[in-house]
């Protein structure tokens, strides 16, 4: 892919390093008004079709205005004849067909005789152009390079063809079988300009621009795949040898297939200067819901084990089955738990053993043969399936349609409520899109818990560009690929550039960067934007005997990726036999092998710092209004923002995390404020079980809802009713998850602020 401007980079990473969700999530909710909102959520031909219309509008207006001004032609004439005279009068203007008395028309009418007929003209070309000259346009589209090619009409093309106008600003060129039935097809109203013909005839693809394409995707397994690749290698012959390799996105549903393209396909294209990337949806989907919500998402900070449940074993189910046994790695000492619910639950076992030996290595694997309904969950079952042997941290339900896999997610709520027990954080597999669980808070009310049910795997989501091209993602992947080439003690296979390395290589060095969240997360750390604070970086004495940790938790995390991947212990390195000598505990481990473990965090800052990012610690501060059945005074909360403001400007290399126990809407308009304004983010630490009373009566629960969905860790601080907890232990409880609270309110008039700092000094490791 074409090196990406900065900019591109820094959004693409802060996707992967999970920066910023805070900033955009409040963005669209507070700050865009709502005419600029509705714009937005037009497609791009609507656009165009509104600014013709004001253009056209405009001018009408100036050309009767223009006409009006000139005055009645016959002294008797009445005022609505007039008008009606004007009218005809501006419309001849538009057509030529004016005919001024020279010396006698103004100056102003004297102008719309020439700009009105001009700009009716020009409308019309480009209107008779998007129609009719489809060529000429993809010509201007694909003049510079740097664009996206999308073969096919699918859904998901449409989707990618809206979002790379949109996230990337890059023209689109989509190649379709046939002329659109419709004046403007679907991909058009997305901001695509058409090839039309087949995509396995090389010149369909030259005319389509792939020699300056920024990357090339066929989002669906149509068949003639083979073909398809063969027009690929032939119409690239001629790409310039000085741009990036043409990353080329195709999918492959079939797994031989997948094989067949990872190594013949994929070699016969490199000759061409094109990196062949099979595409799985369900891999994509899964990577990216883990990179968003990584699976301590609903657990406080510090070790924990890690247990996630999988309700139904389909595609997508694997997959995250998958994903999760290779990246969802503990602190050292911790467990990790996958338990999957499935009717069919000992058959699958004993096929994905079967197909993935290494699986079983990865993890403790629970399988539950049930046939899962949502009117029939029981809570023994329940309790069989998420509390045992160790309570779900996550649970992911994925069994078939939309609707039946939100009935179950309400099904285990209803289930876990009847028990009064803390609930895990559920993820919701949404193909068709999150408005019917967006929906459930107003819906619900405060019967169950129904603020941490996440919908993913939209079609909008599956067509990110940053998780489906993987380019963006792929520069830290690269990154972290050179240090191992720095090590110098690879093998001959992994010595390579990464230009040059095999595809699963590759794929083990991306999953050490979608790890690598989980890791900061355990020293307490925030990837930032910026490079301001890197060189003057180092480990403090409290953090370097963490790193030795998670050197350790690498080395697992390592161990897993090469275990589903087919190898095994060897006492020689055997790529052929794909043996390795280091796939042993950590302390079998001999110092050398350590030591790249090591690297990789000792490096990290460095690494970052040369992608323009930085780290920084996180400083949690908690906010707690004494009165949480009132809404707090403007003029506290304004106070509040720049006592914490003054407080972050004098240590600005610091992170700042809130911790929100959602007691009051204050604490939403605070977050809102602050993340307009700096660098933050939110924890938020619910008090009580879910589903009773566990937000302040004043709050809006939508808001919670989409506030949730933008933090870093959602978790349940205290189980029970919340109307049963104290407000010193709800205090006291918060202060345990915090480096400090600010206490503020306004009783009596009097506004006070006060910072409670904790009892011992917290270690989040």
């Amino acid at each position: 892919m074409a090196e990406p401007d900065k900019a591109e980079r820094s959004a693409a990473l802060a996707v992967a390093l999970g920066i910023d969700r805070l900033k955009s999530a409040t963005t669209v909710r507070v700050q865009r008004p709502n005419l600029l909102h509705w714009w937005h959520g037009l497609d791009a031909s609507s656009q165009r079709f509104i600014l013709k219309t004001l253009l056209l509008s405009g001018l009408a207006a100036f050309g009767f205005w223009s006409i009006v001004k000139l005055g009645k032609t016959n002294p008797d004439q009445t005022w609505w004849a007039f008008m009606l005279e004007s009218a005809a009068r501006t419309g001849q203007l538009f057509t030529f067909q004016y005919h001024s008395q020279p010396g006698t028309d103004p100056w102003i009418t004297q102008l719309a005789r020439l700009v009105l007929p001009a700009a009716a003209f020009f409308v019309g070309m480009i209107s008779f152009s998007r129609r009719f000259g489809r060529r000429f346009f993809v010509g201007l589209a694909t003049r510079r390079g740097n664009h996206l090619v999308l073969i096919g009409e699918s859904a998901v093309s449409v989707a990618l063809a809206r979002a790379f106008r949109e996230k990337l600003n890059r023209p689109v060129i989509g190649i379709v079988p046939a002329e659109p039935a419709s004046a403007l097809s679907p991909l058009e109203k997305a901001g695509a300009d058409l090839v039309i013909g087949d995509a396995r005839d090389p010149a369909v693809l030259q005319a389509a621009g792939v020699q300056k394409a920024a990357a090339l995707i066929a989002p669906e397994d149509g068949g003639g795949v083979v073909g398809l690749v063969a027009a690929v290698a032939e119409a690239c012959r001629m790409r310039s040898r000085d741009r990036a390799l043409l990353p080329f996105v195709v999918r492959l549903d079939h797994g031989d297939l997948r094989a067949l393209a990872a190594v013949q396909l994929s070699s016969a294209l490199r000759r061409s200067n094109v990196d062949l990337k099979p595409y799985v949806r369900e891999r994509t989907v899964a990577r990216g819901l883990l990179g968003r919500y990584p699976p301590d998402w609903g657990q406080p900070p510090g070790p924990h084990d890690i247990h996630a449940v999988i309700v139904g074993l389909g595609s997508m189910g694997s997959a995250l089955l998958l994903q999760l046994a290779g990246i969802a790695v503990p602190s050292p000492g911790r467990r990790t738990v996958l338990t999957v619910v499935d009717r069919d639950a000992v058959a699958l076992q004993e096929r994905l053993l079967t197909e993935v030996p290494g699986l079983a290595q990865c993890a403790e694997l629970r399988f539950k043969g049930a046939d899962v309904a949502a009117a029939d969950i029981s809570p023994a079952q329940f309790e069989d399936w998420t509390l045992d042997p160790i309570p779900a941290s996550a649970i992911y339900i994925c069994c078939g349609e939309d609707r039946q896999n939100l009935a179950i997610a309400l099904g285990l709520r209803r289930a876990m409520h009847h028990r009064e027990g803390v609930s895990a954080p559920m993820f919701v597999y949404q193909r068709n899109g999150p408005m019917e669980v967006r929906a459930l808070p107003q819906i619900h009310g405060r019967d169950i818990d129904t603020l941490r049910i996440v919908p993913f795997g939209s079609i909008e989501e599956e067509a990110d560009p940053v998780f489906l091209i993987e380019g963006e993602i792929d520069e830290l992947a690269r990154r972290l690929h050179e240090n191992y080439l720095a090590g110098g003690t690879g093998s001959r296979e992994t010595m390579v550039p990464w230009s040059d390395l095999d595809e699963g290589y590759r794929a083990a060095n991306r999953s050490l960067a979608d790890h690598l969240q989980l890791k900061l997360r355990s020293l307490a750390l925030h990837a930032c934007a910026g490079a301001a604070h890197v060189d003057g970086w180092t480990w403090t004495a409290a953090e370097k005997p963490r790193l030795e940790e998670l050197a350790q938790q690498e080395h697992d995390r390592w161990c897993r990726d090469r275990w589903l991947r087919g190898w095994t212990y060897g006492e020689k390195r055997n790529d052929n036999q794909q043996q390795h000598p280091d796939l042993v505990p950590y302390d079998r481990l001999d110092e050398v092998g350590r030591d790249k473990d090591r690297r990789i965090m000792l490096n990290l800052p460095k690494d970052l710092g040369q992608l323009g990012m930085s780290l920084r610690r996180d400083r949690r501060v908690g906010i707690w209004f004494e009165s949480g059945a009132a809404a707090p005074s403007e003029t506290l909360v304004e106070a509040l923002l720049v006592r914490l403001e003054e407080l972050m400007a004098a240590a600005p290399a610091e992170h700042w995390q809130l911790v929100l126990p959602l007691r009051a809407s204050a604490e939403l308009a605070l977050a809102a404020t602050l993340a307009a304004r700096h660098d933050v983010a939110i924890d938020v630490a619910i008090i009580g079980a879910p589903g009773f009373d566990d937000v302040g009566p004043a709050i809006d629960r939508v808001s919670v809802q989409k506030l949730i969905a933008a933090a870093d860790r959602a978790f349940v601080l205290l189980s029970g009713k919340q109307a049963d907890v104290p407000d010193g232990a709800r205090l006291a409880a918060l202060r345990e998850v915090c480096d400090s609270i600010w206490i503020a309110g306004d009783s009596s008039g009097a506004l006070r602020i006060e910072q409670l700092m904790p009892e011992s000094p917290k270690s989040w490791g």
